[in-house]
Formats: structure tokens, sequence, C-alpha cells
């Protein structure tokens, strides 16, 4: 009611106090399941905070509430990463317990053996009872701890929300665009290491004919029935192609205008020109990296190219928070949890797990997949390799703890109407079920450094929850994986095993007098980048080059 009288300060207030609460909706003492139906009850509630603070002139809380109120399990994840060194030079005591804890709650869900609870439903529901009482118990315990933490000297922001400064310091490499969608008024927030500029986008519209809503439908609808006939994959294409122009014209074109000429693709003697783009709400299911015009329409009046690819190498993140969180060095994480960092490409610690699902029980063949694994083998040194019924679960969630690269070559899925529907088909899915975003979500990888998910619909959220990067890409985060490459629709066969050809190239560092050539992650965005754009070179299709994702650095 405030807004509708545009009391802007007042109404600020009262969605201040709601965002507020969202922590409590999602509380570490309730199982994932019960955190994701409370958040998926206050979709929009970030987005129309933010524009309510927008039209009060306080961009600065804009951009606040996003943080607070968007990525919440994301953000818990990252407490339980916090750099805990000040902590645990004033209570090494209080700062292990906090860590037992956090690990306890980050792996109740998965306590239960599958296998044995169907065999005894009897056993099923004591076995979820003493867990859940379990959990609530270590949850009040863990309120405790933070509470007494936050009582010690420099610690009273412990494991809350970082200062603007600090969030702005994510941007050090490039502009970061958080672009928000609400009814109200949609703007794109850009985040420099020195400034934030609101670019109004008065042509993006949430509702109505033509506006977000009804295009993201129709173009996710379209990306579904991609592979069933030429005729689909056709509609597919022109569907695909209005959007990424339409894209380009109510948010990119704007927001690149907003910051001025860029360089074009990079030349070998050149760095790269980053740009991290944070959609909210229903446009973080869109291809906004690849936004523009392409074929006769792709040059503007002045002959500059309007697209992004062509003028940006783009990544996503689902907050500032984590994008800061993801720059802190690794091997200064892996001191934080007693390991001894990464030895090198061909270490201990940098090894490269391959899952070669070619041939899935129940699924249509992928006869590349095996090719994928194989030019992978050859390329990098002591690549563990996992295929035909070795590739199972449980053998994949295992051998995942001891590598820091991860290839998938198989069959996904993304449910859009299922905040728990994303999942990865191992050779005894039907046995075992799939791996799903949940079992991701739980692992807690100390050494993960990048994972490939050379399958479909890998980086396609949920519709229910767009703010909390409900995907397999958004789970390998959770897990620990600083960069991930995904695929947001379906992929041809042969295009998927050109990608990974192109990507690994790009990725390989070369020799040096003090190492050998290997794998180095933070080429990964840039390496997507030129191969995307090879990919472009060989079929203007943007069906077979688009989907392709970077999150993270």
């Amino acid at each position: 009611a405030s807004a509708g009288v545009e009391d802007w300060a007042e109404a600020l207030d009262a969605h201040r106090a709601a965002i507020s609460q969202l922590p409590l909706l999602a509380w570490h003492g309730l199982d994932r399941t019960d955190r994701l139906d409370a958040l998926g009850r206050a979709v929009g509630l970030a987005g129309d905070a933010a524009a309510v603070a927008l039209n009060a002139g306080r961009p600065r809380d804009a951009l606040r509430l996003l943080e607070q109120g968007r990525g919440v399990l994301l953000a818990q994840a990252l407490d339980a990463r916090d750099d805990m060194t000040v902590l645990r030079e004033q209570a090494p005591e209080l700062a292990h317990r906090i860590r037992e804890v956090r690990a306890f709650l980050d792996s109740a869900d998965s306590a239960q053996d599958p296998a044995a609870s169907a065999a005894d439903p009897a056993r099923l529901v004591h076995d979820q009872r003493v867990m859940a009482e379990r959990r609530r118990e270590l949850a009040r315990e863990m309120d405790d701890l933070v509470r007494r933490a936050r009582e010690l000297p420099g610690l009273a922001d412990f494991l809350r929300l970082p200062s603007l400064e600090r969030l702005r310091a994510a941007a050090g490499n490039g502009p970061v665009v958080v672009v928000n969608t609400s009814a109200l008024r949609c703007d794109a927030l850009v985040v420099t290491r020195d400034a934030l500029r609101t670019v109004t986008l008065p042509d993006l519209t949430l509702e109505g004919p033509g506006g977000l809503a009804e295009r993201a439908g129709t173009l996710l609808d379209a990306l579904a029935s991609v592979g069933r006939s030429p005729a689909d994959a056709w509609r597919a294409q022109r569907i695909l192609l209005r959007t990424l122009g339409w894209l380009w014209d109510v948010v990119a074109g704007p927001v690149l205008a907003a910051l001025g000429p860029a360089d074009s693709a990079p030349g070998p003697e050149l760095r790269p020109t980053r740009l991290w783009w944070c959609p909210t709400g229903l446009l973080s299911l869109l291809p906004l990296h690849a936004a523009g015009h392409y074929g006769p329409e792709a040059a503007g009046a002045d002959g500059a190219p309007r697209s992004v690819p062509d003028r940006f190498v783009c990544s996503y993140t689902t907050t500032l928070r984590a994008l800061a969180a993801q720059t802190v060095p690794r091997d200064r994480t892996d001191a934080r949890a007693g390991g001894r960092g990464e030895t090198g490409p061909d270490g201990e610690h940098g090894r490269m797990l391959a899952v070669d699902q070619s041939d899935t029980p129940g699924l249509p063949p992928l006869p590349q997949a095996r090719a994928e694994v194989r030019l992978l083998a050859d390329r990098v040194p002591r690549t563990t390799v996992l295929s035909g019924p070795r590739a199972s679960r449980a053998a994949v969630l295992d051998t995942l703890r001891s590598h820091s690269f991860l290839h998938f070559s198989g069959h996904g899925s993304q449910d859009p109407t299922d905040s728990a529907g994303g999942a990865l088909y191992c050779h005894d899915h039907r046995q075992a079920g799939p791996l799903t975003v949940a079992d991701i979500s739980r692992l807690r990888l100390d050494r993960a450094r990048l994972a490939f998910l050379s399958a479909c619909e890998t980086a396609r959220g949920a519709a229910g929850l767009p703010d909390e990067a409900v995907h397999l890409a958004g789970a390998l985060q959770l897990a620990g994986f600083t960069h991930v490459v995904a695929a947001q629709w379906v992929v041809d066969d042969a295009c998927a095993l050109r990608a990974a050809d192109f990507f690994y190239t790009g990725l390989m560092r070369p020799p040096r007098p003090d190492a050998p050539a290997g794998l180095d992650p933070g080429r990964a965005a840039t390496a997507l980048h030129t191969a995307v754009q090879r990919l472009r070179e060989r079929d203007d299709d943007p069906l077979s080059w688009a989907a392709y994702i970077h999150a993270g650095p």
C-alpha cells in the first residue's frame, strides 16, 4: 500500500524488514526441501524491495537488498567457508565447533540409506524424525555459537553480509551488471571497483504482451522441443533469434552504451574485456550472455557489432558475495581447511575426473561422449575415467572428493517447474536414482576447481525459484567448484564434442621452465569464449553455440 501512494521511504522500511526475515524462512534447522519451499513463497520479494529502494533514490540500499534476498542457500554455504582466521586466533575451540556443526547440517539430508529405507518404511519414518530433531538441536547450537563469536572484539559482523565496499571488490576484473526485474520498474545496477551506477531499462517489462514472463515462457517451451523434429528445431531457432535481439534492445544494448566502447573479441596480445551478468527473476533463465542481433542486422549504424559476445567475455554470478568469495585464492582456502593446496595440474589435488555416459541404460546413446572423454584422457595426464557400470552414482560422488576437475559427458535434465528436478544420469540411475541437484549441493569439496558439464540443461534453473540457482551448475558451485561450464538447453552431440575440444585447447597452459603444461582454471571464461567463437565460425545457428555459459570469477 505504501508503494501505491509513492511513500517510498515507508515502503522501503517495510521491504527491508521483510527481507531480514528470509534467513528465518530458510533456517538451517530445516531440511533442504523445506527451505526451498519456504523461499518459494517469497519469490520476487528481493526484486520488489530493490525497485522500491531505487524509487526512494537509494541505489546502495537496492544492491544490498538484492544481496540479502537472493541466493540465500548459497549465502549459507559461503558462511560455512567464510574466512575464520580471526575467530580461530581468538577462540580456536569455538571456530572448530562451528565447522563441526556446519558440516553436520550440510550432510544431514543425505544421512539415510535410500535402499534400506525403501525396504523398511517404518524405519524410514523413525530415521527421519530422529534426524529432524538432531538437525534442530544443532541449528539452535549454531545460532548460539555465531552469537558468541559476534561478541568477540572485531567480530561483530561475523557471517554477516559484507560491506558494499567489500562487495565492489568483486568487480575488480570487470563490471558486474545486476539486472533487477520488478513490476514496479526494471533497472541495471552496474558495479565497478570504484562506483555503482543505475541504468534505467524502461523497455523491459515484467508482465503484459511482449513482457519478460511471456517471452521467457515462449522460449523455454521452444527450447524444450529441440531434438524432436527438424520443424521444432527451426521454430526454436527463430524464437531464440528473436529473443536474443529483444534482450539486446531492452537490456544489453542500454547497459553496454552506459559502459562505453569496449574491445571486440580479444586478440592473443590483448587482455580480455570481462563482464559478469547477475540477472534476477525470470531473466536468469534467459541467455543474456548471447544477447544481440545476428545476420543482416548484426552491425549498428556506426558499424559496431550489436551483440554481447562480440564485445565482452561474459560470465555469470548469482550474487556479488558469491563472486567475491570465489576470487579468494584457493591455496588460502585449502590452508583453512587443513589441506596442502593444489600441487599442480598433475598433482594429487589437480586431477581430472572424466565420466563417460555414452551408453546409459534406458536413454539414447551418445557416441560422441566417449570421444570427448578419450580426448581428455589423451591430453590430461592421470585422468581418472569412469565409464559403463563403473560410472555408478555412488562411484561418481565418492571419486569427486579426491579430484579438482570434473568433466561429465552424458545425459542431463532440468524440470523448470521443479526446484529439485535437475539431474545427471549415471549408469545405475534406474536402480539408485539419478545424481540430483540436492546430492551435489550437499558435497563440500575444498579442492574443487573446475567442472564442465557436457550434458543438456545443466545451467537451466527452476522458474519457481529463479534467484536460488537451483540447477546443476549452481549445485556444483555450492559444493565448492570455482568455475563451472554448462549448457542451458539441449546441444547436438557432435557440437558438444567440438565445444569440449575447443574449450580444453584454450584451457591448457603451455609448459614453463618450472612447470609442465596443464589445465589452468583461471583461463576458463576466455577459453569458453574462444570456443564459442570457433563454433560460430562453423555454424551461425545460435542453438549450437549460445547454450554454453561460464559461472565463476
